[in-house]
């Protein structure tokens, strides 16, 4: 049987996955990481991975914008899915913490769970009372530590920095001490309660 799921990366799998689940796996709803979500779970006859013994999972969907808030999935397989004549287990753990910026005048109105280039990386919108519009995008990096540096156009500006293997864009219009203010309160959400990448 072809995989359906081989050429996707976790963030696109989590979120296919998501979707064709049916209310057979609907478990009730919960609120993880403040994000009031649909909580599911499955086993190894919904992954469609080859090689596959066993697995079981849970995956946690956001009542509102639909994105993948939490994803958990242990499996056991052998070579067809490892390779080499290699049997094992594989974990995987991913959890989306969302910046609550309402303090800083700021209305979440989107997000998305992205592909990124070492795992799933987070892009979130919100707006200002005016309408003005200010995105903050995190991911796993293997790029060294910098410090924060501001960059500045004809109508937007971002702010940029990478810490402890995470690299954080912060954008909006070009006011550089709002920029900082909000993303401080973003750094002090997502940083201190995620682990560390490895």
């Amino acid at each position: 049987m072809e995989d359906k799921y081989t050429q996707l990366s976790i963030a696109q799998y989590s979120q296919k996955l998501a979707r064709e689940l049916s209310d057979t796996f609907f478990t009730g709803t919960e609120t993880v990481n403040d994000i009031a979500a649909r909580h599911y779970t499955f086993d190894e006859q919904s992954v469609l991975l080859p090689g596959l013994t066993s697995a079981s999972g849970e995956v946690w969907v956001a009542e509102t914008g639909g994105h993948v808030a939490r994803y958990q999935l242990r499996l056991d397989a052998g070579p067809d899915y490892f390779g080499d004549n290699v049997s094992g287990s594989r974990t995987l753990d991913y959890e989306l913490r969302i910046p609550e910026l309402e303090p800083s005048g700021l209305k979440l109105v989107g997000g998305r769970l992205l592909p990124g280039p070492f795992g799933p990386a987070a892009f979130c919108m919100y707006e200002g009372p005016s309408g003005e519009r200010f995105t903050i995008y995190y991911a796993r990096t293997d790029s060294p530590q910098t410090a924060m540096r501001y960059r500045e156009g004809d109508r937007f500006a971002a702010l940029y920095w990478v810490e402890r293997g995470l690299a954080y864009v912060v954008s909006g219009p070009p006011e550089r001490e709002r920029l900082l203010s909000i993303a401080q309160a973003a750094y002090d959400q997502i940083d201190k309660s995620t682990p560390q990448a490895k």
